[in-house]
């Protein structure tokens, strides 16, 4: 089943613009939902149908604990219909990202609901601690097809500051904390979203929307292009489909498989705690 979208274009339809005065700080307030996940997990999704200005907005990686606050952000809430001061992500200003994010508060009060995605981890316990989640989605997939598209994407994509093994710690590390949170996480305050079932299953996202108590109706590919993702909207045609599930390992290469068995060996117990253990093992040649 599928979810229609807006018509693709830049994937985020732009809200007619409010102006917002920033005061100079502000008291944190607390964060409805925080998404985290492994890369390639469906988090980015998941933050998309979530959100639907004016009534909800989950912004995709802002970087407020570990030095972001900036351009992309600051795009996400023009998007959404928010017009801040020239000033308002001014690193010179304000060398703090948190800081900075403090000033934009004020401006999260014209959401009835509001959130964060984060898969990089790096800041992920500060920004809790701040902001104190009500309510916690860990998105896991096999770790196997993790590898794979996450490889496939660092060939098509690459950034010069960015290589294989960089990528095996990030995905290593994302998986780590996922694992980390499962364990730890009062489970009335945390659940877990299977990414194969969240693109196969209509009636698991009403079972998320329900838990949460907010609608998934959101466009799912809002904002793809502020990180490179356009390719993403052509390919699902602007809806939610389980086509990423229609591969198998029988075309991955030998080099695909060593970085998938790399990365699963870096975090054991993974595969067994979010039922991927029946996974065959990879090997080494077709």
């Amino acid at each position: 089943m599928t979810i229609s979208a807006s018509p693709p274009g830049t994937g985020c339809a732009v809200r007619p613009a409010i102006a917002v005065d920033v005061p100079h700080q502000a008291a944190p307030r607390q964060i409805d939902l925080l998404i985290v996940g492994v890369g390639r997990a469906g988090t980015t999704l998941l933050a998309n149908l979530l959100t639907s200005p004016p009534r909800s907005l989950v912004l995709i990686e802002p970087g407020i604990t570990r030095g972001g606050v900036d351009a992309p952000l600051r795009e996400q809430f023009n998007r959404a219909g928010l017009t801040l001061p020239d000033d308002a992500f001014d690193a010179s200003r304000q060398p703090d990202s948190l800081q900075r994010f403090l000033r934009l508060l004020p401006a999260m009060e014209r959401f009835e609901k509001w959130g964060v995605k984060e898969v990089n981890p790096a800041g992920l316990d500060a920004l809790m601690h701040t902001f104190r989640p009500l309510r916690h989605l860990l998105a896991v997939r096999d770790l196997r097809f993790v590898a794979v598209s996450g490889l496939r994407k660092l060939h098509t994509a690459r950034r010069a500051d960015q290589n294989e093994l960089w990528l095996l710690d990030r995905l290593a590390a994302g998986a780590q904390t996922v694992l980390r949170l499962a364990h730890s996480l009062p489970a009335d305050a945390a659940r877990v979203v299977r990414y194969e079932d969240l693109v196969a299953s209509d009636t698991e996202r009403q079972d998320i929307a329900r838990w949460l108590d907010w609608p998934m109706d959101g466009d799912p590919t809002r904002c793809l292009d502020l990180f490179g993702r356009e390719s993403e909207v052509a390919k699902h045609d602007g809806r939610v489909t389980d086509r990423s599930l229609q591969s198998g390992e029988s075309d991955w290469s030998i080099d695909e498989r060593v970085f998938a068995r790399s990365l699963i060996d870096r975090v054991p117990g993974f595969q067994e705690r979010f039922g991927y253990a029946h996974a065959r093992a990879l090997r080494a040649a077709g």
